[in-house]
């Protein structure tokens, strides 16, 4: 499939994806085994999960603000001002001292919200009937991001310790920025007229509907790792936890197989 794309632009979707995936790589390490690493921090249930939780509702938050600044200065120059929050938390998070300031420090890297950028950079960079091709790849390398954090979390956590994994996260994401130096963007941003219009006149809606069932699909997932970190070892004589997860994930991967 990609020999469709040229030079450039398998260079463009490669760099751009593994950006994206490592960014959410440290989302998905995190998740399985967050509410322990939250326990540390406080006995309150509630706080672990505003901790746990805070880091989607940040990114919800900030993909806009970023989407809107890199139509005025640029694909790559947002890119590297989005992951800044995104390490600068991560840095936090690896010693918070307390459960506020990993609350704090969860918000602060959820708010380096990459996603809207990496979208229209891909899709600038090819032409108009491979963009859906194109949009596959970054898809496929977000689903290999998210299998390989979940399955991987609980082991790096069990060498390294848990906190180490935000300093990993922190260290990934700064790398990841440096292939954005051999890679330019393809077209020239048109400057963005500003409107009156309410923000959400002219979205179909199918897009609201799609993000309605997002936002509960991304609840109820959110709502299992938080309970199943915490009661895991109820079941540890049989499985260990990253049993558990990989379980469900290729029951889930064959479902999807289904036409």
């Amino acid at each position: 499939m990609l020999r469709a794309f040229s030079k450039q632009e398998k260079k463009v979707i490669s760099i751009i994806s593994s950006l994206e995936a490592v960014k959410l790589l440290g989302l998905f390490l995190v998740m399985p085994i967050f509410t322990v690493y939250g326990q540390l921090y406080t006995t309150s249930g509630v706080l672990v999960g505003v901790a746990f939780g805070i880091y989607g509702l940040a990114m919800a938050i900030f993909q806009f603000p970023f989407g809107h600044l890199s139509d005025r200065i640029g694909r790559k120059k947002s890119l590297v001002i989005a992951m800044i929050p995104f390490i600068v938390g991560n840095l936090i998070c690896w010693h918070p001292g307390n459960i506020y300031m990993l609350i704090v420090g969860r918000f602060i890297a959820g708010a380096g919200a990459v996603s809207s950028i990496t979208v229209a950079f891909i899709q600038e960079s090819v032409d108009v009937e491979r963009r859906n091709l194109a949009m596959a790849f970054l898809g496929i390398s977000i689903g290999a991001s998210f299998m390989l954090g979940i399955i991987m979390g609980p082991l790096i956590s069990a060498i390294i310790g848990i906190g180490n994994i935000f300093l990993l996260t922190a260290i990934l994401g700064a790398v990841s920025l440096l292939p954005l130096i051999s890679i330019s963007e393809q077209r020239p941003l048109e400057k963005v007229k500003e409107e009156s219009k309410p923000m959400l006149k002219g979205v179909e809606k199918s897009s609201i509907g799609l993000g309605i069932v997002s936002f509960f699909a991304s609840a109820l997932m959110y709502s299992y790792f938080y309970f199943v970190s915490q009661y895991h070892e109820q079941f540890v004589s049989k499985f260990n936890l990253t049993v558990m997860l990989l379980v469900p994930v290729i029951i889930g991967d064959l479902i999807s197989l289904i036409p």
